[in-house]
């Protein structure tokens, strides 16, 4: 989804980000400390643990695992400044509330996919043909039979009008 997102926001953006592999990071972003591979890794991590354990019903502090999950990484690679650490645990904890807040009100949907590769070919009106692919973290069905389509990272939801879509 955020790739999609990226190209109707600003197809320019998409080309240079998706295309030529240009990074869209900004080196004063303390974020940057973890990189964004790494960061929606142990996102990943954080959220199949906090699955696990709201299937189990066991109590879940995403503070302490997030302190956790984020120790263990800056074991691997030390920091320059742990003042920058505290700013990445602060975002890896805001990521992480927001993704728990979405599990927590599509708790009770069916899960059709998680972490596979997923393709879909979509028909513009005009009969070119685009084909969308991606790993989304989840994709649950709802009952009226739609779909949602969740990004643990980003944690937004994002409503995409397919006419707009049409219109590159």
């Amino acid at each position: 989804p955020s790739a999609i997102e990226s190209y109707v926001e600003c197809p320019r953006r998409f080309y240079l980000q998706y295309v030529e592999r240009i990074p869209n990071e900004s080196p004063d972003d303390t974020a940057t400390l973890i990189p964004s591979s790494d960061f929606g890794s142990i996102v990943h991590e954080i959220m199949e643990e906090i699955v696990d354990k709201s299937r189990d019903e066991e109590g879940i502090n995403i503070d302490v695992l997030v302190e956790k999950y984020a120790d263990d990484y800056f074991k691997k690679r030390i920091p320059f400044s742990y003042a920058d650490v505290n700013n990445a645990k602060a975002d890896l904890k805001s990521v992480v509330n927001a993704a728990y807040s979405i599990h927590q009100k599509n708790k009770g949907l069916s899960t059709e996919s998680k972490e596979e590769n997923i393709s879909y070919l979509f028909e513009c009106r005009d009969g070119n043909k685009i084909l969308l692919s991606g790993y989304p973290d989840r994709v649950d069905k709802t009952e009226q039979g739609k779909y949602k389509i969740i990004d643990y990272k980003t944690s937004r939801i994002v409503k995409h009008d397919p006419d707009k879509l049409d219109t590159f």
